[in-house]
C-alpha cells in the first residue's frame, strides 16, 4: 500500500524528505494558482521524484454540488480546468469532500439536491475519465455539512451511475464524527479507491497527525480495511502544518499496520 501526506505546495520537499510515497495536494489550491506558479510546482515535483497521486479539497465554496446556487455550466468548466492540471501533475484520484460546497438550506428539497449532485458527479466522471483519473466521493462528518454524512448513503448514490464510474474515499475521521467508526466495510470495499486518516488538535478544522494514545484504535480500523483486500493508497489528511516528529511517528504506524 502507498502512504501519502496531504500538504501545502511549500511543504512538498519536507514530505519527500520524511519518506512518504506521494503527496496529496488540494484541488482548490491547484486550481487557484497562476500558471507560472503551477509550472514551477510541476517542475519541483519532477525534480524531487515525488508523485502527486491524489487531490483532496476538490473545489472552493463557490462551486456548489447542490443547493440554490448550483450551476451546472460553472461546475463543468471548473472540472475541465482542474482536470487539465491534474493530468499535468500525474494525479490518479480526485477526492470529493468539500463541505462548504454541499451545505444545504434547512428546507431545501433533498430529492432535487440528490439529482443536482448526480449531475455534478456525472460531469466530473465524463471529464476526468478521459484523463484516466478516478473519482472518490466522500461521506463527510456531521460536523462539516448536512448532505451525505454517512457511508450507508453512498451506495444508493453509486447505483445512479454505471458500475465503476464513481468510487468512494473512505475517511476514518469522518466516520467517527458521524458515529460510523465500527461500521462493517465489506459492502463498500469494491468501491473504495482511496482512504484518509487523521486525528484532530481540538477541533474538526484542525485535523492533525495521529495521536499516539489512539494508535491501537487506528491499527484496528485499518486492519479491517486491509484484511478486506484493500491495497491502494492512504493519506494522512491534515489541516495543520507538516511537523517532522509527528509525521514520522504517524508514518511508522501506518507502515507497520500495512505489513502486519
Amino acid at each position: 500500500m502507498k502512504i501519502g501526506c496531504c500538504a501545502r505546495p511549500e511543504e512538498i520537499s519536507l514530505v519527500k524528505e520524511l519518506g512518504f510515497d506521494y503527496v496529496e495536494l488540494s484541488g482548490k489550491v491547484i486550481s487557484a494558482m497562476n500558471e507560472d506558479c503551477f509550472q514551477a510546482l510541476v517542475s519541483q515535483l519532477s525534480q524531487l521524484e515525488l508523485p502527486c497521486r491524489n487531490l483532496n479539497a476538490y473545489c472552493p465554496p463557490e462551486v456548489q454540488m447542490a443547493g440554490p446556487a448550483y450551476n451546472k455550466n460553472a461546475n463543468r468548466a471548473y472540472a475541465e480546468s482542474l482536470a487539465r492540471r491534474a493530468m499535468a501533475l500525474g494525479v490518479q484520484c480526485v477526492c470529493v469532500g468539500s463541505p462548504l460546497s454541499r451545505r444545504l438550506p434547512e428546507n431545501f428539497d433533498r430529492k432535487l439536491a440528490v439529482d443536482q449532485l448526480t449531475g455534478f458527479l456525472s460531469d466530473m466522471a465524463e471529464v476526468f475519465s478521459s484523463a484516466k483519473i478516478k473519482i472518490g466521493f466522500e461521506a463527510l462528518g456531521v460536523c462539516y455539512c448536512n448532505f451525505f454524512n454517512h457511508m450507508e448513503e453512498t451506495l444508493p448514490l453509486l447505483d445512479r451511475f454505471p458500475s465503476g464510474t464513481i468510487g468512494l474515499t473512505v475517511d476514518f475521521y469522518n466516520m467517527e464524527q458521524s458515529g460510523e467508526e465500527e461500521l462493517p466495510l465489506g459492502p463498500y470495499l469494491p468501491h473504495i479507491v482511496h482512504a484518509h486518516i487523521s486525528d484532530d488538535a481540538g477541533a474538526p478544522d484542525k485535523r492533525d497527525f495521529l495521536i499516539p494514545s489512539r494508535f491501537p484504535i487506528h491499527h484496528r480500523r485499518l486492519r479491517r480495511l486491509i484484511s478486506g483486500g484493500y491495497d491502494e493508497t492512504i493519506s494522512l489528511e491534515i489541516d495543520l502544518p507538516v511537523r517532522r516528529t509527528e509525521a514520522i511517528r504517524s508514518l511508522q504506524l501506518l507502515r507497520e499496520t500495512c505489513i502486519s
